[in-house]
């Protein structure tokens, strides 16, 4: 009788421990598809010892009522705007149940369309294409639009352990399979040529499945009458991938979403028979290659020196310390001189703290960093930039004397440093501050910066890429970092590149119409419809937070808030205002 009780009670929960969820069918999907025999067995061994914790998504409302028309189909279709991210159990609700979606873009932008397949029972075979778009007279070719199926995968910004099936990277596809309950997303994304005719283009997305009806999604793209500003930037990333066949694809990639620069890359350096030398031919391929590709290296860092001059010279900062430190700028300002490179900046170490806090080789501290940048002054012509983890009222006005670029997150306690920065007439870059289109956009214009760039872009073989494995323990949100994912012909984007693409397409929005004030300045036919732009831009001021931490950030990395839709609509708002006055004013 008691076995027979033990087995009555045990049984039920053996059961249920067997039950698979739909984030463990997707893990399992990442896994056999994506990822060698190893890492699935390294994530099983994780699993077992309570080391790799995999939770659900919640549920965001009630399930969808499903009419005739709908079930005879099998799948109901769904259109949300991009920055409010679509989950693997994510629900149309009812206005987002349309077969008819609006989009705007300027001539040789990128803009996205996101459209959710809610599956009412398995699907196979399902195709998504794009038409072409016309106006009547003028006609958009169908080539001009990509279309991605996106992944889910398993990613953690938080704790070690825990871990939750997201959005993730963008993938090219003929046609794939469709589990029921699991919602899938795909985007179109338009390349507007540089050439095309402002107006109203029609087109549609057409969506079938072999075993379903075929749907359509009516288009309309508004290709607007004028172009945004190009404008000197550094969005990027920290970044070091020195494989050149790789990274010239990657480089394209970046380039494609607004990504303007990379941080990082240490010029070879090493010390021989009392000379510092530098291996040029390395150093000057890598910067080429990144010139040619429109991307560009935004510093040097000092460290590249100090590093090999220790042991060998000490203590830092004697004579002969100092001598070689300038014979080794002296040659990398020939460098980039001869080569057509740009402005030399030379960054300081990273983040300077108290010297008990520091990390050998990463870190020195606020003391150094001043002794560094009076040194570095000493070449003509060569500027500086520190990146700031956190301010220091002791020494900021000491460094910042020596500094013509500050690095520091775009935060409240960084208020009065960016002010302090702002009157002393430095340059700003902002870095860290996540990857919602916000931190990327409106909050950069809005605090003075001339970009704004992230830790980091870790080059990655498509060996491992789609590995949910953390690859470094010491950054806990790193496997949520992937912005590019290699496959087998180049690179696709994740969901955070778009991000990325549309905070910056913000910037030059509204830098687009500060510019074209400044130029109808005085133009007395203009003056109406300048002052009318003159006060939108201080209604986006007003709108816009100092920080993007206060403000309704987009995208998962924040995890689901339920205010994402709130976010996204706001920002897509604000664009818009500013694409009409800029409509207006190019009348004149």
């Amino acid at each position: 009788m008691r076995l027979f009780l033990s087995l009555v009670i045990f049984l039920p929960f053996l059961c249920l421990a067997q039950e698979t969820t739909k984030g463990d069918y997707l893990l399992d999907e990442q896994l056999t598809q994506k990822c060698k025999k190893d890492i699935q067995r390294t994530v099983k061994i994780l699993k077992r010892i309570k080391k790799f914790d995999l939770v659900e998504h919640e549920v965001e409302g009630p399930l969808p009522v499903a009419s005739a028309a709908d079930k005879d189909t099998g799948y109901i279709l769904f259109t949300r705007d991009y920055l409010d991210p679509i989950f693997y159990n994510s629900v149309p609700v009812k206005n987002e149940r349309t077969k008819e979606v609006k989009f705007f873009a300027t001539p040789g932008e990128y803009e996205s369309v996101q459209i959710g397949v809610y599956p009412l029972k398995d699907l196979t075979g399902v195709k998504v294409t794009a038409s072409d778009f016309t106006n009547g007279k003028d006609t958009l070719s169908a080539s001009n639009f990509a279309v991605k199926w996106v992944r889910y995968m398993a990613g953690t910004g938080g704790p070690a352990t825990i871990y939750m099936m997201q959005p993730e990277s963008m993938e090219d596809f003929t046609n794939i399979n469709i589990k029921d309950g699991i919602t899938n997303q795909f985007w179109i994304t338009v390349k507007v040529p540089e050439d095309a005719k402002p107006g109203n283009y029609t087109g549609k997305a057409i969506i079938s499945a072999a075993n379903g009806e075929t749907s359509e999604v009516a288009m309309q793209l508004e290709v607007l009458p004028f172009k945004l500003d190009k404008i000197e930037t550094y969005f990027g990333f920290w970044y070091d991938n020195k494989d050149a066949a790789q990274l010239k694809k990657e480089l394209k990639e970046m380039r494609e979403h607004n990504i303007t620069c990379t941080v990082g890359y240490k010029p070879p350096t090493k010390y021989e028979n009392g000379k510092v030398i530098i291996d040029s031919t390395s150093y000057i391929e890598l910067l080429k290659l990144h010139k040619d590709m429109g991307v560009k290296v935004m510093d040097a860092n000092i460290s590249a020196v100090a590093s090999v001059l220790h042991p060998s010279i000490t203590p830092w900062f004697s004579d002969k310390f100092n001598s070689a430190v300038k014979d080794w700028l002296i040659q990398l300002q020939k460098i980039w001189t001869d080569n057509g490179f740009g402005e030399l900046v030379i960054n300081v170490y990273d983040e300077p703290r108290d010297k008990a806090l520091c990390r050998p080789g990463i870190n020195i501290s606020y003391e150094e960093t001043l002794q560094f940048l009076q040194l570095i002054k000493q070449v003509p012509d060569i500027k500086t930039s520190v990146t700031l983890s956190g301010p220091n009222p002791k020494f900021d006005s000491q460094i910042l004397k020596y500094m013509d670029r500050t690095q520091p997150h775009l935060s409240q306690n960084f208020k009065d440093h960016i002010k302090m920065a702002k009157d002393m007439g430095k340059e700003i870059i902002v870095y860290n501050n996540g990857y919602s289109s916000l931190a990327w956009g409106f909050c950069v214009w809005k605090c003075g910066a001339k970009g704004n760039f992230q830790w980091f872009l870790e080059p990655l073989s498509i060996d491992n890429a789609y590995s949910p494995i953390r690859s470094n323990p010491e950054y806990p949100g790193q496997v949520n970092t992937r912005v590019l994912y290699p496959t087998k012909d180049g690179f696709t984007p994740g969901i955070k590149a778009v991000y990325v693409r549309e905070g910056v397409d913000d910037y030059k929005y509204i830098v687009t119409l500060e510019n074209t004030i400044k130029k109808l300045a005085g133009k007395k036919e203009a003056e109406e419809a300048v002052k009318e732009a003159k006060k939108v831009v201080e209604q986006v001021r007003a709108k816009i937070p100092d920080y993007p931490s206060a403000a309704l950030e987009t995208g998962y990395e924040t995890g689901e808030t339920k205010l994402e839709k709130q976010a996204s609509e706001m920002l897509k708002d604000i664009r818009y205002s500013i694409a009409q006055q800029l409509t207006k004013l190019s009348k004149f």
